[in-house]
């Protein structure tokens, strides 16, 4: 296979030029699981205990959620802890807010079980936002939202 570089006329130029200086709004979507890693299905069963229990390597999942995080703009966030039992009483999205460099941020709590979990959702943004609605989704169990 031969390829060959494109010819760059004045066209080209301009188009290449007025792309390069558009401002883009980087978003991201992700599931933490609760600061849980699982590379494997059977990680899902062999580590389900970490749902209810602190361990140690939480805090080390998370510092890698936020360098991962970092260069985006918005980022909402789904299966987080607002700050219970399971994470050391840390809200998680507070957490990520501070280490990724997020400047606003809002979490919402979905299901409160007390001290034992706090299932949340949450939103970090470097711009500032005029407000942050959350809206009911259906289910058997109250608490699922976007």
């Amino acid at each position: 296979m031969h390829i060959t570089k494109p010819k760059t006329g004045v066209g080209e130029h301009h188009r290449r030029t007025r792309n390069d200086n558009r401002k883009r709004l980087k978003l991201l979507s992700y599931n933490i699981q609760v600061g849980i890693s699982t590379a494997r299905r059977f990680d899902y069963i062999a580590h389900s205990w970490k749902h209810f229990i602190p361990h140690s390597g939480r805090h080390e999942n998370l510092m890698s959620i936020a360098r991962l995080i970092r260069d985006f703009d918005i980022v909402g966030l789904q299966e987080l802890d607002g700050g219970s039992f399971r994470t050391n009483y840390i809200n998680q999205t507070e957490f990520l807010a501070k280490a990724g460099g997020f400047r606003c941020w809002h979490d919402k709590i979905n299901r409160n079980i007390g001290k034992l979990a706090k299932h949340s959702m949450g939103v970090l943004s470097k711009l500032e936002s005029s407000s942050v609605s959350r809206h009911c989704l259906p289910g058997r169990i109250a608490g699922r939202g976007a």
